[in-house]
């Protein structure tokens, strides 16, 4: 099967291929089609200190090996003259000047993502080399060529078993390439234990807590946690806290913002806004004469808040305009094909339009259904329609694009034709459309050109502290806990039947002890911040994890701060290890490392 399929592959006629050709049209269905790899093995476009990877290959979360692709002809093309199928990497084979910085690359990428084993391919051609050698030098290692896709077709067997997915997870590559000719393995106690995968039961509060965590710890981006981000949303960035941050890192516009005239978004009470004034000078051109739309870009590291940034923008910042109306389209959840991406915009503003905006908008509605449009459909002019009856109305439409980099890794064009449908729908439907992605995201658009026909402005939204995110919220928590239980139940929207007594405890429990203030704090807290690298959303899932763990001890905790000869001059304190155990097993008894977000760095059999 795999070799009919690359059968087929190797009769298509293909004229002069891109880098993200090759990527798409041969790669690709290769290792997918033929070789069994999937999605979830693959990630791609990983970003590096100069660059990024086309491929990481992984088995079980363990990364496997790192491919990079290249134009063929243009950036290597092994000569005919070498026709041996193993050389030595210091050897002929990188006497071809492009060839030698073809595999240099590779291994700078793979040592930078821990890699061992590299390969390099133009799409028609493979050189698959061992890029780290324990106790020596690389260059003195081997790697195997195939010349061509016939040269494939015709030993294919050898391709397959170097390959395939199940063989790299046995080892193929160790065995095919280097010296060592039979792989090390360790066995530990943990091997042998039975059961060792099992679950474990979560703590005693876990059922009342859930409700109360995903209201208030998780992404504010509900009408029903307006309330929360109203109170809870953290304007002070790392950006702005540089100063007592200095020897760590801390969140700032990548170097390559200066050339395109990023703006940091600075929050702080009597800066000036600079993504309110640009909105507000969008919105003097939608009430011109000739009304103009404007295409605004947000970029952000993952999880640095720029979702909440902009539901808070639009609900308080500017939400008492009432002549402002605004639509937003979660590419999270979107179809990866390209061809489906516009009706998926249109249907998720008929969505908002029917959820968000059912009451601000009825009198708009109604007129519409009067005029024998009261069922829209996810097309362009009956959006036309809702959009032009909007702005007769007096509002001006914004439409939001939220992670408009979701898919990129899925289908190489994703984000370059997002883009351009962007500005194409701002001046179609003159609206201030908004499209957020990642730093790196944003910077492959500009080498790509995409970018180029149109000026636009751009901004840099840093991420939060995460002792201020988690403080302000526990906080709120303290005070929703002063409710009654059916005021609290309508604030969650779950039934809440808890003992209130001992939920304020331990949540005072957990606010005493993550303060930067405390050594045990300050290690616990910089954990959180080193675990999740600034992802917000990632740091407060460990957080919510810690919280409802089996691992979590609540009963010793509440006993411990109840007793005043134990508890501490500073009330009771949490000990390091029990969140980080708590953080490192989740829900499991014994530690897992397909299960674990944590990596075990004592691991003696990761490759």
């Amino acid at each position: 099967m795999a070799l009919s399929r690359f059968s087929e592959l190797v009769n298509t006629v293909f004229p002069k291929l891109t880098e993200a050709d090759t990527r798409a049209k041969l790669i690709d269905p290769v290792f997918e089609e033929c070789l069994g790899w999937n999605g979830a093995d693959i990630e791609r476009e990983v970003y590096v200190h100069k660059g990024f990877v086309d491929y990481v290959f992984s088995v079980a979360g363990f990364k496997k090996f790192v491919l990079e692709a290249k134009e063929f002809g243009s950036s290597f093309e092994i000569p005919d003259s070498l026709n041996n199928r193993k050389y030595k990497i210091n050897g002929t084979i990188t006497t071809d000047k492009k060839i030698l910085e073809a595999i240099e690359q590779v291994q700078r990428y793979c040592s930078e993502n821990g890699v061992v084993f590299g390969i390099v391919s133009n799409g028609r051609q493979y050189i698959i080399f061992e890029a780290f050698k324990f106790g020596g030098n690389w260059r003195n290692g081997r790697c195997i060529v195939f010349r061509s896709l016939q040269d494939i077709q015709k030993n294919f067997v050898l391709f397959w078993n170097l390959l395939n997915k199940t063989s790299v997870a046995d080892g193929s590559l160790k065995r095919y390439l280097s010296d060592q000719e039979a792989s090390v393995s360790f066995e530990t106690p943990l091997d042998s234990i039975h059961g060792k995968d099992s679950p474990l039961a979560r703590n005693n509060l876990s059922h009342v807590l859930e409700p109360i965590l995903e209201y208030l710890f998780a992404d504010l981006i509900g009408n029903w946690q307006l309330d929360v981000l109203k109170r809870c949303y953290v304007r002070k960035k790392e950006f702005e806290d540089a100063g007592l941050q200095i020897g760590r890192h801390f969140d700032r516009p990548p170097e390559f913002a200066k050339k395109y005239n990023v703006q940091s978004i600075f929050e702080m009470p009597g800066s000036d806004h600079a993504f309110e004034k640009a909105y507000d000078h969008s919105e003097k051109f939608l009430r011109t004469a000739a009304p103009q739309g404007t295409l605004v870009l947000l970029m952000g590291g993952i999880g640095c808040g720029k979702t909440t940034f902009l539901h808070h923008f639009f609900n308080f910042v500017i939400g008492d305009r009432k002549e402002t109306v605004w639509f937003y389209v979660d590419f999270t959840n979107a179809p990866p094909q390209v061809e489906n991406i516009e009706t998926y915009i249109y249907q998720s503003i008929l969505n908002d339009l029917e959820t968000r905006h059912r009451d601000k908008l009825r009198e708009l509605r109604e007129k519409l259904v009067k005029a024998g449009m009261g069922s829209l459909k996810p097309e362009k002019k009956d959006i036309m329609i809702l959009f032009s009856e909007l702005m007769l109305e007096g509002f001006s439409v914004s439409l939001v694009l939220d992670n408009a980099d979701q898919h990129a890794h899925v289908h190489p064009t994703f984000q370059n034709y997002l883009l351009q449908l962007a500005k194409n729908l701002t001046n179609t439907f003159r609206t201030i459309t908004i499209v957020t992605l990642r730093e790196e995201s944003f910077y492959k658009s500009t080498i790509s050109g995409v970018l180029d026909a149109f000026v636009q402005p751009t901004f840099h939204l840093a991420s939060p502290n995460f002792e201020h995110v988690v403080r302000i919220r526990l906080d709120y928590a303290l005070r929703l806990l002063e409710m009654k239980d059916d005021e609290i139940t309508k604030t969650i929207r779950s039934p809440f039947k808890g003992d209130k007594a001992l939920l304020k405890q331990f949540f005072s429990i957990v606010d005493n002890s993550l303060r930067s203030t405390r050594p045990i704090g300050t290690a616990i807290l910089q954990f959180m911040n080193e675990v999740s690298g600034g992802n917000m959303r990632t740091a407060l899932d460990f957080f919510r994890t810690f919280l409802i763990s089996g691992n979590t001890d609540i009963t010793e905790m509440l006993r411990i701060d109840a007793d005043p000869r134990k508890r501490g001059p500073f009330g009771y304190q949490i000990p390091f290890h029990h969140v980080i155990k708590s953080i490192i097993l989740e829900h499991s008894r014994l530690f897992s490392r397909s299960r674990s977000r944590i990596m075990n760095l004592f691991d003696l059999n990761p490759l």
